[in-house]
């Protein structure tokens, strides 16, 4: 009789044992289901953040742009007034008219 003592008792532990690995791996994976949603989450958020970031840079870049366009330009119109200028100091006038 003992013996089916025993083996009942090992047998009420095997089950204890499953139905506690079991709960354990339904946390597991509650907690896993609960980590993913938090870190979708979160990427939502930050794709949110790098969208309007990259938007803010694209201003940005856009303004500076167009402020070295335009100095570049007036760059350029200085120097074409100044090439006008020797220029025209170095032009021999053609004063030989027959």
């Amino acid at each position: 009789m003992e013996k089916k003592k025993s083996t009942s008792i090992s047998i009420s532990t095997s089950i204890y044992e499953m139905a506690k690995f079991i709960l354990f791996k339904c946390q597991a994976i509650e907690q896993k289901g609960n980590l993913e949603n938090m870190i979708n989450k979160y990427l939502k958020e930050l794709e949110e953040w790098l969208f309007k970031f990259k938007m803010k840079i694209s201003i940005k870049l856009i303004f500076i742009s167009k402020c070295t366009f335009t100095v570049k330009i007036v760059k350029q119109k200085k120097m074409r007034a100044k090439t006008r200028n020797t220029k025209r100091s170095l032009q021999i006038p053609n004063r030989s008219k027959f």
